[in-house]
């Protein structure tokens, strides 16, 4: 183990044991308490969420004037972060917290709800569940199920192994499939964006794909099957399909 894991460690058994664990460098630690889901809620600040935890906590790095607060709920732990000056902890509390770095079990699945700023997810094995009010968001390595939206802001997933569902109001949308894909559906819109997907060789799959301008712009040319199930939907924008790289 190697010391940032060793000090981690030691710094989930005195939050355990109830008191508060600070290190010099801000992060805050808190136990997981058998926890399954991590249920993020956070106003107007960035989030990059890296699953690099070992078992039993999750580590919380940078905004040393972010007021945090957690809670457990049956299977989730409900972490709710608000910034400095801001009394208030309610989801999407608006408050000066600068950018965050979280790190959590990769088991761990993600329910994340951000009012502004971009969110950023590295290497989740479990499901990932996300909506940005006013930012990016972008989703890396996902081995479980992706379901994504922002309402004014891109969302891209890339190296996705499982089902993607992603939505944008005002922004693009775009994911790609990995060799080995194992999803059951792909889903992707965008009201005014354009939308891409990146599809691995050999995919087939049954198409549904919408664009109102006619700008549909297909270099994959996959083969026809009645499964899975591909729709691709922008009626103000433009939709491409090509070989993931």
């Amino acid at each position: 183990m190697n010391r940032r894991w060793a000090a981690l460690a030691a710094a989930i058994v005195t939050a355990l044991s109830g008191a508060a664990a600070r290190a010099d460098s801000g992060e805050r630690t808190i136990p997981t308490a058998g926890a399954r889901v991590l249920e993020l809620q956070a106003g107007d600040t960035g989030v990059t969420l890296l699953a690099d935890a070992p078992p039993g906590a999750i580590a919380v790095d940078g905004g040393a004037s972010s007021q945090i607060a957690s809670s457990p709920a049956g299977n989730r732990l409900i972490v709710t972060i608000s910034g400095s000056g801001t009394s208030s902890t309610v989801p999407f509390a608006a408050g000066a917290a600068t950018g965050l770095t979280i790190h959590f079990p990769e088991a761990m699945r993600l329910d994340v709800r951000i009012s502004g700023g971009n969110v950023r997810v590295v290497d989740p094995a479990s499901a990932v569940e996300i909506f940005d009010a006013d930012g990016d968001v972008a989703v890396e390595g996902p081995r479980g199920a992706v379901t994504a939206e922002s309402a004014r802001g891109n969302v891209t997933v890339s190296s996705a192994l499982s089902s993607v569902d992603v939505a944008a109001d005002a922004g693009d949308v775009s994911a790609e499939l990995v060799p080995g894909w194992v999803g059951a559906e792909v889903r992707m819109q965008s009201a005014t964006g354009n939308v891409r997907v990146a599809l691995p060789p050999g995919f087939v799959g049954r198409f549904d794909v919408t664009s109102a301008d006619g700008g549909t712009h297909d270099s994959f040319h996959a083969a026809k099957a009645r499964t899975p199930f591909v729709w691709l939907y922008a009626p103000r924008g433009q939709i491409w399909i090509a070989p993931a790289r």
